[in-house]
């Protein structure tokens, strides 16, 4: 019924035990994780997860979540993929790709597109993000700022096909709906 998207940003280690009473009291809850940067944190949680892997993110899964605390699916963008195919051994025989973006044809190899497909292909009723804090103007790098207007770009094609989007933890992104971690608990 629901999606939690797990971003790469601070707040969610700051919020982490509040996230996870989220997740416990909102039931029926998968988790994507869009970066795995954040993922050691889920870690035990009782919900199916799934990880999405494009660019450096297998490297990254790979430090961070052993083959013993693997539990979980991996998602890869639509073939063809820039950046290659990469997965962790231990995660092979639990591997996805999508066959296509169905809500934007832009930026298929981003993490955030492949875990908003990810939402779509699962019906979810209701799409909860954390970890999407955003980047201030002034102090964004060229990187990051690249990086904020693909997620804002990505976001606002999501909504205008119909879908909401509800960070629980504070946001940078106008496009997101912000709501209260612990409104809902």
């Amino acid at each position: 019924d629901n999606v939690l998207i797990v971003g790469g940003g601070d707040s969610v280690v700051a919020h982490i035990e509040g996230i996870k009473e989220f997740v416990r009291s909102v039931g029926n809850v998968a988790i994507v994780h869009a970066s795995t940067r954040n993922a050691a944190c889920f870690v035990g949680i009782d919900a199916p997860q799934y990880f999405c892997l494009t660019g450096d993110e297998t490297t990254r899964m790979k430090s961070v979540i052993s083959a013993d605390d693997y539990n979980g699916v991996c998602v890869l963008p639509p073939y063809p993929r820039k950046m290659g195919t990469e997965v962790p051994e231990y995660a092979r025989e639990s591997t996805y790709e999508l066959r296509a973006l169905s809500f934007s044809d832009d930026f298929k190899d981003s993490c955030t597109a492949v875990a908003l497909e990810t939402a779509v292909q699962m019906s979810a009723g209701r799409v909860y993000v954390v970890g999407y804090d955003g980047y201030k103007a002034d102090a964004a790098s060229e990187k990051a700022h690249d990086l904020s207007s693909e997620n804002s770009a990505l976001f606002a094609e999501y909504i205008k096909g119909g879908g909401e989007l509800f960070s629980i933890t504070p946001t940078l992104y106008k496009e997101l709906k912000s709501v209260s971690l612990y409104q809902n608990m």
